[in-house]
Protein backbone atom coordinates (compact mmCIF):
# COMPACT_ATOMS: atom_id res chain seq x y z
CA UNK A 1 0.00 0.00 0.00
CA UNK A 2 1.25 3.37 -1.09
CA UNK A 3 1.54 6.06 1.66
CA UNK A 4 0.16 9.43 1.32
CA UNK A 5 1.98 12.27 1.61
CA UNK A 6 1.55 15.96 2.51
CA UNK A 7 2.47 17.38 -1.22
CA UNK A 8 -1.00 15.04 -1.93
CA UNK A 9 -3.06 16.51 0.66
CA UNK A 10 -2.32 19.77 -0.46
CA UNK A 11 -2.71 19.35 -3.97
CA UNK A 12 -5.62 17.42 -3.88
CA UNK A 13 -7.77 18.02 -0.85
CA UNK A 14 -11.09 19.83 -1.77
CA UNK A 15 -11.87 23.78 -1.17
CA UNK A 16 -15.43 24.29 0.68
CA UNK A 17 -17.59 25.48 -1.87
CA UNK A 18 -18.75 28.83 0.13
CA UNK A 19 -14.98 30.50 0.61
CA UNK A 20 -13.02 28.56 -2.16
CA UNK A 21 -10.39 27.80 0.99
CA UNK A 22 -8.72 24.18 1.65
CA UNK A 23 -9.74 23.12 5.19
CA UNK A 24 -8.32 20.64 7.98
CA UNK A 25 -11.37 19.55 10.37
CA UNK A 26 -8.81 17.84 13.21
CA UNK A 27 -10.44 15.75 16.43
CA UNK A 28 -9.66 17.83 19.84
CA UNK A 29 -10.07 14.55 21.49
CA UNK A 30 -7.06 12.69 19.44
CA UNK A 31 -4.73 12.92 16.61
CA UNK A 32 -7.20 11.78 14.02
CA UNK A 33 -7.66 14.95 11.03
CA UNK A 34 -8.62 14.70 7.52
CA UNK A 35 -9.34 17.38 4.57
CA UNK A 36 -12.78 15.38 3.45
CA UNK A 37 -15.66 16.68 5.10
CA UNK A 38 -17.29 13.51 3.85
CA UNK A 39 -14.64 11.20 6.16
CA UNK A 40 -15.84 12.46 9.19
CA UNK A 41 -19.15 10.72 8.66
CA UNK A 42 -22.40 11.08 10.57
CA UNK A 43 -21.62 11.25 14.17
CA UNK A 44 -22.68 14.30 15.63
CA UNK A 45 -23.78 16.20 19.18
CA UNK A 46 -26.24 18.76 19.69
CA UNK A 47 -25.34 21.81 21.52
CA UNK A 48 -28.29 24.12 21.29
CA UNK A 49 -30.24 22.82 19.11
CA UNK A 50 -26.61 23.25 16.87
CA UNK A 51 -25.41 19.59 15.50
CA UNK A 52 -21.56 19.52 15.76
CA UNK A 53 -19.54 16.83 13.98
CA UNK A 54 -17.57 14.59 15.53
CA UNK A 55 -14.17 12.56 15.17
CA UNK A 56 -14.83 9.17 14.30
CA UNK A 57 -12.07 7.36 16.12
CA UNK A 58 -12.85 8.59 19.59
CA UNK A 59 -15.94 10.64 19.84
CA UNK A 60 -14.72 14.01 20.08
CA UNK A 61 -15.59 17.65 18.64
CA UNK A 62 -14.01 18.18 15.53
CA UNK A 63 -12.34 21.83 14.92
CA UNK A 64 -12.29 23.46 11.58
CA UNK A 65 -9.16 25.23 10.50
CA UNK A 66 -7.70 26.61 7.38
CA UNK A 67 -5.71 24.18 5.79
CA UNK A 68 -2.50 26.33 4.67
CA UNK A 69 -2.21 27.58 8.21
CA UNK A 70 -2.58 24.42 9.47
CA UNK A 71 0.00 22.72 7.36
CA UNK A 72 2.65 25.68 7.71
CA UNK A 73 2.52 24.78 11.40
CA UNK A 74 2.64 21.47 11.53
CA UNK A 75 6.16 21.44 9.27
CA UNK A 76 7.40 24.13 11.61
CA UNK A 77 6.83 22.13 14.73
CA UNK A 78 7.44 18.65 12.97
CA UNK A 79 8.52 17.61 16.50
CA UNK A 80 5.97 17.67 18.09
CA UNK A 81 4.53 14.48 16.38
CA UNK A 82 7.27 12.09 17.80
CA UNK A 83 10.52 10.96 16.12
CA UNK A 84 8.62 10.25 12.84
CA UNK A 85 7.66 13.79 12.83
CA UNK A 86 5.39 14.75 9.40
CA UNK A 87 5.15 11.21 8.70
CA UNK A 88 3.36 10.40 11.68
CA UNK A 89 1.51 13.65 10.96
CA UNK A 90 0.46 12.42 7.51
CA UNK A 91 0.05 9.01 9.02
CA UNK A 92 -3.16 10.33 11.11
CA UNK A 93 -4.59 11.87 8.23
CA UNK A 94 -8.34 9.74 7.74
CA UNK A 95 -6.56 8.71 4.27
CA UNK A 96 -2.93 8.27 6.06
CA UNK A 97 -4.06 4.68 7.69
CA UNK A 98 -3.06 5.23 11.02
CA UNK A 99 -5.66 5.50 14.23
CA UNK A 100 -4.33 6.79 17.64
CA UNK A 101 -4.91 8.67 21.11
CA UNK A 102 -2.07 10.07 20.47
CA UNK A 103 1.40 10.77 18.87
CA UNK A 104 3.11 8.21 20.68
CA UNK A 105 0.35 5.40 19.67
CA UNK A 106 1.23 6.39 15.93
CA UNK A 107 5.13 6.09 16.08
CA UNK A 108 4.20 2.40 17.92
CA UNK A 109 2.63 1.59 14.91
CA UNK A 110 5.08 2.94 12.29
CA UNK A 111 7.83 1.24 14.36
CA UNK A 112 5.95 -1.96 14.29
CA UNK A 113 5.51 -1.78 10.28
CA UNK A 114 1.84 -1.32 10.42
CA UNK A 115 1.20 -0.45 6.52
CA UNK A 116 0.73 3.02 5.83
CA UNK A 117 -1.50 3.87 3.00
CA UNK A 118 -4.89 4.82 1.92
CA UNK A 119 -7.33 3.11 3.98
CA UNK A 120 -10.67 4.69 4.00
CA UNK A 121 -13.01 3.28 6.53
Amino acid sequence: MRTYTLEEIKRDSPAVESSGEQIAFVSVGCVWWTTYREDMGSKQIEIDPVPFPCCPHCGALIMETPLKEFLEAAEKSSTHYGPYGLRAFVAAHHRGGLRGNNWDDITIQIMAGVPLGRRYG
